[in-house]
């Protein structure tokens, strides 16, 4: 029995997990839309792990846009668009920040040049993807070796901003790279699929006696036994149904 139970028990929770981080992000995200955009200082510094808490938090930053860290991933596709994402490191005073600067279409990419003055930028802070390793035209994930860093640039801040100011109708940062759009968010089916994995580890146990049951039945019957007859209450007869007669109550009398 613990066989049978124990495999769906861990397969509900294998679903749960997922489950759990969505809905992490989901709130995460609806939080964070109600919130001013704050310097980036504020809630991260140069060599920290992770964003923590704070992704999809709205940040502004002020600093130098690298050239020579240009580079262009491929990433998901916009509107049914293949796009490249255009990414580059904006040194500060306190360290580096990675910037998605926006995305263009992949088949018919426009040249996409950098400002070379001091910037203001302000986006959405993001955590850096899980890297898969790819790199150059492979690439397809934001992460931060995929951006040539100059080796005296110092530490750089955790995660990346996707752009948002200053952007307009053509483009960010006078780029004709549109600002990449917020992902749709949605907790997905695993909850389903753990109350599934959950409710057949609940009917096993029933399942396995209903099976049992009729195995030692079949069993009996093969062997040509006969099922003991269960013992019921003796029916009473059509007199002691109809009760004593008029003149069985007089002679009683």
């Amino acid at each position: 029995m613990v066989a049978v139970v124990t495999p769906r028990l861990l397969a509900g929770r294998w679903q749960y997990g997922p489950y759990e981080a969505r809905a992490d992000a989901v709130r995460a995200f609806d939080a964070a839309q109600g919130l001013p955009a704050v310097v980036l200082g504020t809630l991260v510094s140069p060599g920290d792990p992770d964003v923590g808490d704070h992704e999809w938090r709205t940040v502004s930053v002020t600093g130098q846009l690298i050239p020579a860290s240009h580079g262009g991933p491929r990433g998901p596709a916009v509107s049914s668009t293949a796009a490249l994402h255009h990414l580059a490191w904006l040194q500060t005073s306190e360290g580096m920040v990675l910037v998605d600067i926006g995305w263009v279409p992949r088949d018919d990419a426009p040249e996409v040049r950098l400002p070379l003055e001091p910037v203001t930028v302000t986006g959405v802070l993001r955590e850096q993807e899980p890297d898969d390793g790819r790199r150059g035209e492979g690439a397809t994930r934001i992460v931060a070796d995929q951006v040539e860093a100059p080796l005296d640039a110092g530490p750089a801040y955790p995660g990346y901003i996707m752009l948002r100011e200053p952007c307009d109708d053509s483009g960010c940062l006078g780029t004709p790279a549109q600002p990449v759009p917020l992902p749709q968010l949605s907790l997905g089916p695993h909850l389903s699929y753990a109350y599934q994995w959950w409710l057949l580890a609940l009917l096993a146990p029933v399942a396995a006696v209903f099976l049992l049951r009729r195995d030692a039945r079949l069993e009996r019957e093969a062997r040509g036994e006969a099922p003991a007859p269960a013992d019921r209450p003796r029916r009473p007869s059509r007199a002691e149904r109809r009760g004593p007669s008029d003149e069985e109550i007089e002679d009683a009398l």
